[in-house]
């Protein structure tokens, strides 16, 4: 029982990680790197993810991300 509570342990402390580190990252990474929308619209977002990061994200993720063409 204490193995599972370890393995637990660490996948919710991965998944906070994840969550709170990792993915507003590359979030930021994301808008700042589009060129389709206003350097207004990218600063709302970044004000956006500082004050409710983890919501922020699956908002982006969900309506805003679009994905990069690498010409």
């Amino acid at each position: 029982m204490q193995i599972t509570d370890q393995i637990l342990n660490n996948l919710s402390t991965s998944l906070i990680l994840f969550l709170l580190i990792i993915a507003p990252l590359h979030y930021l990474y994301s808008v700042w790197r589009r060129t389709d929308i206003s350097t207004e619209a990218k600063i709302l977002w970044t004000i956006f993810l500082v004050i409710a990061p983890v919501i922020s994200v699956i908002i982006y993720l969900a309506f805003g991300y679009k994905k990069q063409d690498d010409h």
